[in-house]
């Protein structure tokens, strides 16, 4: 047993050799750091400037106070003139302004009271109509439904509740300010049933987790070139046929734990992860699912020119199949063929820990078993050559 561990010992050490090596090493806390930077300053999908026309208007003062002092997928900022907001959008240096005029709450009556058929309240300039301006619009409807809903529900017990119309409208709006709702709208859950899921808003360093899942992979098929090369130099000349599988997976798997632990770091330091400790074992048994991922591709490819051609194609699928940046909602086969896919679901549902031990399992013996194909045939080929010669 001692003389295994001197034997990995030594595969680990000569990692640090390597400049590739080294540089995806670098590349993960790197790669933290400037989304982190990035996170923390202003940003956004949409940039929205707000303009007032009064700024002593209350409800007006309170809308812009709640979008300045809000973090999300829209960027906003102000300017005191309206005019200044619409250049602004003429010039390109924002995609949006929202102006909000003067007594906005008798507009928004006068608004209500027309059945919504009598002018506007805010005026939107856009340079074009995008998803994100019609997110950005649902986000101002919604703000406004605060301080319109009480004239909504005056405007509808007026014309439909004739049984009420003794009562003024202070009383109405009596049992209007009584109902409260002390839940709330939407329950994040996650698939294993956990209620106690912190929703990150910030949209910037979400994808962090699986493009350091995408990185570990990345790691183990460099480690897959490296032993690619180590086998025409005839490094492993000495080792036995029957356990040249085991090094070559010993091999990559050295290596991706090697990363696994400035990958650990990474999320820690970042607050990216759920739990430190929870990370631990999905990080082990992921560093098990790489090395099995890459000991089949390197079977399969089995020669550096094919293998690096195929690497920057398969690094592209795997950012596009597995929920990294957006779900496309494939098929779920689709993305279980990848292993980042189960690094980022690890943390939000347990089963992903089994389901990463039974990817290992099937990609170690498919690649055992290419092998053991891929010997027979040469055996095979050689044997009709010397019956030739």
């Amino acid at each position: 047993m001692k003389r295994w561990f001197r034997w990995l010992w030594m595969l680990s050490k000569r990692l640090y050799k390597r400049a590739a090596f080294l540089a995806i090493l670098l590349l993960i806390p790197l790669a933290v750091l400037a989304l982190d930077a990035a996170a923390q300053a202003n940003s956004g999908f949409i940039h929205v400037v707000l303009s007032q026309t009064d700024p002593a208007d209350p409800i007006s003062s309170a809308l812009v106070e709640r979008f300045m002092s809000e973090r999300s997928l829209i960027l906003f900022s102000y300017v005191d003139d309206p005019r200044a907001a619409t250049d602004m959008v003429i010039t390109g240096e924002a995609d949006a302004a929202w102006v909000f005029p003067n007594n906005m709450e008798e507009k928004m009556d006068r608004f209500v009271t027309s059945h919504y058929t009598r002018g506007g309240v805010v005026t939107v300039v856009e340079r074009e109509q995008t998803v994100f301006s019609r997110i950005a619009r649902e986000k101002l409807n919604f703000a406004l439904q605060h301080y319109s809903a009480p004239a909504c529900y005056l405007n509808f017990t007026r014309d439909h509740v004739e049984q009420l119309d003794a009562l003024t409208d202070e009383q109405l709006m009596t049992y209007f300010n009584d109902v409260e709702f002390n839940q709330e709208l939407f329950l994040f859950r996650t698939p294993d049933g956990n209620t106690s899921v912190e929703v990150d808003n910030n949209y910037l360093m979400a994808p962090v987790r699986g493009l350091l899942g995408v990185l570990m992979v990345l790691c183990g098929l460099a480690a897959a070139l490296f032993y690619l090369r180590d086998e025409e130099k005839g490094t492993f000349a000495l080792v036995p046929l029957r356990r040249r599988g085991w090094v070559a997976y010993a091999c990559l798997f050295i290596a991706v734990l090697n990363v696994s632990v400035v990958t650990w770091l990474a999320l820690v330091c970042g607050g990216i992860t759920t739990s430190a400790w929870l990370e631990i074992p999905i990080l082990l048994l992921y560093a098990v699912c790489c090395a099995a991922f890459c000991l089949l591709l390197l079977r399969l490819c089995g020669s550096i020119r094919v293998l690096a051609s195929v690497l920057p194609i398969l690094l592209t699928v795997m950012i596009v199949a597995c929920p990294i940046f957006f779900d496309l909602h494939l098929d779920l086969w689709i993305k279980l063929l990848f292993p980042p896919t189960y690094f980022v679901s690890a943390p939000f549902d347990g089963w992903y820990l089994l389901y990463m031990v039974a990817y290992a399992a099937v990609c170690v013996g498919l690649a055992f078993g290419i092998r053991r194909l891929t010997e027979w045939w040469r055996m095979q080929r050689t044997r009709k050559r010397k019956e030739k010669g």
